[in-house]
């Protein structure tokens, strides 16, 4: 997706770019906005049981470990909140649910 648009700089420009890129639809729109609900009562549970399932790949593990081969806790907790934070943007963008 070439966008001159930031998410820091003009996130409203920066989603409209992401959104036609994906060839997103107002049927898509409806469909995010009919599940919010239930996906933001549970974003702590699903944002926990993606990274869970993130660690247990090496593949992707690998990008969430510490120097030691650990689980870096703290990097992860950051990721689940920056996942959350999005989740949570669909009541920015579809504030009719």
């Amino acid at each position: 997706m070439a966008t001159g648009a930031l998410p820091g700089r003009d996130m409203e420009r920066f989603l409209q770019e992401a959104l036609a890129f994906v060839g997103w639809t107002e049927a898509d729109a409806v469909a995010v906005r009919d599940s919010a609900p239930l996906v933001l009562a549970r974003e702590a549970a699903l944002t926990s049981a993606l990274y869970d399932h993130f660690l247990s790949m090496p593949d992707s593990a690998r990008f969430f470990l510490s120097p030691d081969g650990t689980p870096d806790r703290t990097r992860l907790e950051r990721r689940k909140h920056s996942l959350a934070r999005w989740l949570n943007l669909i009541k920015l963008l579809f504030p009719k649910f």
